[in-house]
């Protein structure tokens, strides 16, 4: 997991030929995850297939490279399709030659469409809670220590129960009303008392909260 300068140009040609939100979802993961180590990049790609498995929008043991190849293989993209349920049964029954698989032996490659793929993921979460989910909240969600998919759905589902956006980056840059400021921060907070780790998260919570 990671990105690598070398394949940007290749990264560039796929969401090219791909095209419309699969491949800005893509761009904008490959963004957000440009600038965080390879752990949290992991961990962050790793929640977001983990969702799509909890919600039925993925499958539990495919694997997001893999899922990456077809979106490219596509001769339809996602705008073809009158939801992203029928665009993933779809992307489902594309087979995969062993020349198209000979792609993933390259590592930087295989990062690409792993992100491809992940975006994909990302996409159907989006239509799911019928709100953008930006990569870079998964990312701040991770630095609290909400590090399981279970756990950020939690969140998650909370925002939609409250009619909020999960939006961290507006709460953290103070582009948010103070309605929408306190309402966030009343839903981050509940959802935390039922995680895992709620201890830590709180602890961290708390210091994200005072530097506002």
């Amino acid at each position: 997991m990671g990105f690598f300068s070398g394949v940007s140009s290749f990264f560039s040609g796929v969401c090219s030929c791909i095209g419309g939100a699969i491949s800005g979802v893509a761009s904008a993961l490959s963004s957000a995850l440009g600038v965080t180590g390879n752990l949290v990049a992991g961990i962050v790609c790793g929640i977001i297939k983990g969702i799509a498995a909890i919600l039925g929008i993925g499958k539990e043991n495919e694997k997001p490279e893999e899922l990456g190849l077809k979106a490219e293989k596509a001769e339809r993209n996602l705008e073809d399709f009158d939801s992203y349920e029928e665009y993933k049964e779809y992307l489902d029954g594309i087979e995969l030659t062993d020349e198209d698989l000979e792609k993933l032996k390259d590592p930087d490659k295989k990062a690409v469409y792993e992100i491809i793929g992940t975006g994909v993921y990302l996409q159907g979460i989006n239509e799911y809670y019928n709100m953008e989910i930006k990569p870079e909240i998964i990312v701040k969600l991770v630095n609290l220590g909400i590090k399981t998919p279970e756990d950020t759905k939690a969140f998650l589902d909370k925002c939609k129960e409250n009619g909020i956006s999960p939006d961290l980056d507006g709460l953290s840059a103070g582009k948010l009303t103070t309605k929408e400021e306190n309402k966030l921060i009343d839903t981050l907070k509940s959802s935390v008392e039922d995680m895992s780790e709620k201890d830590s998260i709180s602890i961290k919570l708390d210091e994200m909260l005072k530097k506002l």
